[in-house]
């Protein structure tokens, strides 16, 4: 153990040989005021000495795709962060279905029935490649346990992706996948899907669509 009477350099070496940790080069930080000390060490056991947190602890970050429709739908005033606002005909985000709530629908929309969107974004694909592959069937899926848990009231399902053209045909087979359950699939980099996928939803959410000539 530590023994704070002993010299630094002592110290050091007796820590040393415990094992479990690495020790660094010894450091010194300093400080303008007294009233500074405290804060500094503080931001030192954050930074250096309390346990990480594991990747899956941390939210799982949205798509790019998922983030631009999330900011179109602010632009259009029908998106809420409070699920709880489906109920007034607004569009949220990450809505639980399926088992004990772990899967998630990306946005969700009510009005005389729900209207789903699963989104996939294979602008970095090349080919239809197991993650490809795992984020259609997850999609699927999660369609599939949002019909089982809705269906009394009626559910939409649609498919919502962005590739370019000659990635759209290289990923077709996880397309097929994802399509499965959806009524419509729309690929965002496409001006025609695009708008066409913007016109159910604002309509939807009783918002006159903007896209319309």
């Amino acid at each position: 153990s530590d023994d704070p009477s002993i010299e630094l350099d002592s110290r050091v070496a007796r820590l040393s040989k415990a094992t479990g940790y690495t020790l660094s080069e010894i450091g010194w930080f300093t400080i303008d005021s007294d009233n500074q000390y405290e804060q500094r060490i503080s931001d030192i056991n954050s930074e250096y000495i309390e346990k990480p947190k594991g990747q899956s602890a941390k939210k799982k970050a949205g798509s790019k795709l998922s983030k631009d429709l999330r900011k179109i739908f602010k632009e259009y005033d029908v998106f809420s962060g409070d699920i709880h606002d489906i109920d007034r005909h607004r569009v949220v985000a990450n809505l639980p279905v399926g088992p004990s709530g772990k899967l998630h629908i990306d946005f969700m929309l009510k009005n005389s029935r729900y209207h789903a969107t699963e989104t996939i974004d294979f602008t970095n694909s090349d080919h239809a490649g197991s993650a490809e592959i795992k984020n259609a069937a997850l999609a699927s899926v999660t369609f599939q346990h949002a019909k089982d848990t809705l269906s009394n009231v009626g559910i939409n399902c649609y498919l919502v992706f962005s590739a370019t053209t000659l990635v759209e045909r290289a990923v077709g087979p996880a397309l097929k996948i994802a399509q499965r359950e959806a009524i419509e699939s729309f690929n965002m980099e496409s001006r025609e899907d695009k708008a066409r996928y913007l016109d159910i939803i604002l309509n939807a959410a009783g918002h006159k669509s903007l896209w319309r000539s």
